[in-house]
């Protein structure tokens, strides 16, 4: 430190030598300012050495973990800018007519390890595929993909339904619309953020049934405001 100091004195006296009064008290300042900036961030490092040399608990598990937030982006095969793909996949669930069907939608990974063969389970998962009109029917009766996302260095995830954009301070990870099983089906379902772009599984044209979504809308007389166009979703991280 006595090293630094030194070497920010000679500076100042060399300046006062060559530079007004107001640009030598502006560069004092200015200099001062950085020696004490140096001077917390040694002393911090010195604290830091010290609590480590002296802790029983191990480096490895003393070093603060990254903050992250995880999460399924429905729709689409990759993550948005500033996340990780930790894989892509396919969205999958019970069949749409099923009493006992479960009520989430899960990514599976494109690639199942199994433990020893069996047939002998009592429940059924299938391939989800959209049902959808209007604009978007493109991707109608198109199987579903998705992928499980990791936005490094935010902690926090909501999903807002009814709204496209993030609230101040928030990271947009994707937006779309509110998609769930139909109302005239049996069993229950989750309301899932599914991505604008209606991504499709290549060579899933075919009406296979299984797991459908269909987009939402908000009856008149039970929700205010009510919609007559599909409910739009976002997904934020912080």
């Amino acid at each position: 430190m006595n090293i630094v100091v030194t070497a920010i004195v000679i500076v100042l006296i060399g300046a006062t030598e060559i530079k007004g009064d107001d640009q030598t008290t502006e560069l004092v300042y200015s200099l001062l300012t950085k020696v004490r900036d140096i001077e917390s961030k040694l002393r911090d490092d010195e604290r830091i050495r010290i609590r480590r040399k002296t802790s029983t608990v191990p480096p490895e598990m003393s070093t603060k973990t990254p903050k992250t937030a995880t999460y399924i982006r429905w729709g689409n095969s990759t993550c948005g800018y500033g996340a990780i793909t930790l894989y892509s996949g396919y969205a999958a669930g019970g069949y749409f007519s099923h009493k006992g069907s479960p009520a989430n939608l899960l990514c599976m990974p494109p690639n199942p390890q199994y433990y020893s063969p069996s047939s002998s389970g009592g429940s059924y998962i299938y391939g989800a595929e959209y049902q959808i009109g209007g604009v978007n029917n493109h991707a109608d009766e198109r199987n579903i993909p998705c992928a499980s996302c990791q936005a490094v260095g935010r902690n926090a995830m909501i999903m807002i339904p009814s709204h496209y954009e993030c609230p101040s301070g928030w990271h947009m990870e994707y937006n779309g619309y509110i998609m769930t099983k139909p109302h005239s089906t049996e069993g229950s379902s989750m309301y899932h953020c599914v991505d604008r772009g209606l991504e499709q599984i290549p060579g899933s044209a075919g009406n296979e049934e299984g797991h459908r979504l269909y987009t939402t809308l908000a009856v008149c007389g039970y929700y205010f405001p009510c919609s007559s166009t599909e409910l739009t979703c976002v997904v934020c991280t912080m």
